[in-house]
C-alpha cells in the first residue's frame, strides 16, 4: 500500500493528502541538495530532519511549520508500519514555540537592485540567483517558473523574456546588463544540457534530466537568498517595492504599473497603498 492509500484508510482528504505530499517532497529535495545524492528514507536522521525546520522557520510562520511536522509524523509513522524504517524518531521532534512579530516587509527597490551582484558572485544555486532577479521584476511566481527558453530572446546587448501570463495578460521583461543577462545565459546552458525546456528546474532523481521546477519546492532557494542577504525575502517584499519604486520614483501611473507587471489595477493599488502605510510608519525614504 503506498502513502496516498495509507492515509486515505486513515480518513485523510485527497487535499489534505496533497499538502502532505508537498512538505515531504521538500523534505527530500533539501536532503538531496544537502548530501548531493538521493537520499533513501532509512537514512534519514534526526539532525536532517532539525536541518529542515530549521530552514523552514526562516521563510514560514511557526504555524506553518508546526503544520510541517504533523505532516512528517504522519509520513514517517506510515514508514515504520510499513517496516520501511525501524525507529520513528519523529514522534519526539517538538512543535515550535516562536512568538510571531511583525515584519517590516519594507525595502528600497535599489537596495534589491544593488544587491543583484552579491547574489551573482555568491556560492548559491543557479536557480535561486534567477528567483532573485525575477522576483524583483514583480512577475508572479506561477508565471515566473513557468518561463520556457522559446520565451527569452537574447539580443547579444540585452535580453527580453515574454509570454502570456496565466492571469491571460502579456508580459514583457528587458534584462539589460552584464550580470542579469549572463545569469540568464547560465539558466538557459543548464536546462539545454538538462534537456528541458523550462527555465527554472529542478533535477531528476538518479538522472541527468531536468524537470519543471515546481513552486512548492523553492524554499531551498528562498532560504539561501535570505542567508545571503539576511533579510526575509518574499516576492511579496519584492514586488511591494518595485510598484512603490514605479510610483514614487519613475512617476508611473496606476495604469502603467499594471501594465508593467502584467496585473491589474486592483491589485497594484492594494499594494501601493499598504506600501505607503509601511513608509509612512517606518519614515522610510525610497533614495
Amino acid at each position: 500500500m503506498n502513502y496516498v492509500e495509507y492515509r486515505k484508510t486513515k480518513g485523510r482528504s485527497i487535499t489534505s493528502i496533497n499538502s502532505e505530499i508537498i512538505t515531504i517532497d521538500q523534505l527530500n529535495n533539501f536532503l538531496n541538495l544537502k548530501y548531493k545524492k538521493k537520499i533513501e528514507a532509512f537514512e534519514i536522521k534526526p539532525q536532517d530532519i532539525h536541518d529542515f525546520l530549521n530552514q523552514q522557520i526562516k521563510i514560514n510562520k511557526p504555524n506553518t511549520v508546526n503544520k510541517k511536522i504533523v505532516y512528517l509524523r504522519a509520513w514517517f509513522n506510515y514508514l515504520w508500519e510499513t517496516k520501511q524504517i525501524t525507529y520513528d524518531f519523529m514522534c519526539k521532534i517538538p512543535f515550535f514555540e516562536v512568538e510571531e512579530k511583525e515584519i517590516d516587509n519594507t525595502m528600497c527597490y535599489e537596495e534589491l537592485v544593488n544587491n543583484i551582484k552579491k547574489i551573482a558572485q555568491s556560492n548559491a544555486h543557479i536557480i535561486a540567483k534567477l528567483i532573485y532577479i525575477f522576483f524583483i521584476r514583480g512577475l508572479q511566481p506561477r508565471d515566473i517558473y513557468n518561463i520556457k527558453l522559446n520565451n527569452i530572446h537574447d539580443l547579444d546587448n540585452k535580453i527580453k523574456v515574454e509570454g502570456i501570463a496565466i492571469n491571460k495578460k502579456a508580459y514583457s521583461i528587458t534584462f539589460e546588463t552584464e550580470v542579469e543577462m549572463n545569469l540568464i545565459r547560465q539558466g538557459i546552458e543548464r536546462a539545454v544540457f538538462g534537456n528541458t525546456e523550462y527555465l527554472f528546474n529542478s533535477r531528476i532523481a538518479k538522472s541527468h534530466e531536468l524537470n519543471k521546477l515546481i513552486q512548492e519546492n523553492t524554499s531551498v532557494y528562498i532560504a539561501k537568498i535570505n542567508e545571503i542577504l539576511d533579510i526575509k525575502f518574499t516576492h511579496s517584499m519584492c514586488k511591494s517595492s518595485y510598484i512603490y519604486y514605479l510610483f514614487t520614483k519613475k512617476n508611473k501611473r496606476i495604469e502603467e504599473i499594471a501594465l508593467i507587471l502584467s496585473t491589474t489595477i486592483v491589485s497594484v493599488t492594494a499594494y501601493l497603498n499598504k506600501s505607503i502605510d509601511l513608509n509612512k510608519k517606518n519614515d522610510y525614504n525610497v533614495s
